[in-house]
């Protein structure tokens, strides 16, 4: 059977339709992505500050902090799976301290949020300002 001149789609037409779609494909991919680390970076970032509100109500800080950091992390692990380890609720109340206002300030909440990866590697510099150095030349990759 000879095909109709309807069924006949040309080379060019198929590369410019599968090239647009791409296109969508794409960028939808990039906003899920972006979308998904954001919710991860504030996640963490709420954790670290309601550990961090809790450990300043404690009478002897460093023993009750301790004893916070290990019971919610086995509970949060019980039911939510890994990521919730104690080194993990420490990086997050460190992630906290260390921006603040990452997500209180109009500026915070347009800034270019890096990942979480980025930030968790972050806390662990102790110093300030290489800290700070690190992460301004991680947001103009």
């Amino acid at each position: 059977m000879k095909p109709n001149k309807i069924d006949i789609v040309s080379d060019s037409t198929m590369n410019t339709l599968y090239k647009r779609a791409s296109s969508v494909i794409e960028q939808a991919r990039e906003t899920a992505y972006r979308q998904v680390n954001e919710a991860l970076v504030k996640r963490n970032w709420d954790l670290g500050k309601l550990i961090a509100e809790e450990e300043l109500n404690g009478q002897n800080r460093a023993t009750y902090g301790a004893s916070i950091i290990k019971d919610l992390s086995k509970r949060l692990t019980a039911a939510y799976g890994k990521g919730f380890t104690k080194s993990y609720l420490y990086s997050y109340v460190l992630f906290y301290k260390t921006h603040l206002t990452i997500f209180q300030s109009p500026i915070g909440k347009s800034a270019k949020l890096l990942s979480w990866t980025h930030y968790y590697i972050l806390t662990q510099e102790l110093n300030d300002e290489a800290r700070k150095w690190y992460e301004r030349e991680a947001t103009q990759i």
